[in-house]
């Protein structure tokens, strides 16, 4: 599951390389963390299913069913 989630932040890069991937998951979120040209870059996910009202970043939203 995580070699999906890392090509899944290498994906969302903006020239399809990251100098380093953190990718977090309790109960109810799911963090990826991405440094990138020296800059970091977090993307996540809120288990939406189980928390009411809450809803995904727009720029994951295509790749929710790879999640």
């Amino acid at each position: 599951m995580y070699a999906e989630l890392e090509g899944l932040a290498e994906s969302l890069s903006d020239d399809d390389h990251v100098e380093k991937v953190d990718i977090f998951i309790d109960e109810m979120n799911l963090h990826i963390d991405v440094e990138e040209d020296g800059q970091k870059k977090t993307f996540y996910v809120i288990n939406y299913g189980e928390v009411e009202n809450a809803k995904l970043q727009p720029i994951l939203l295509l790749f929710q069913a790879q999640l």
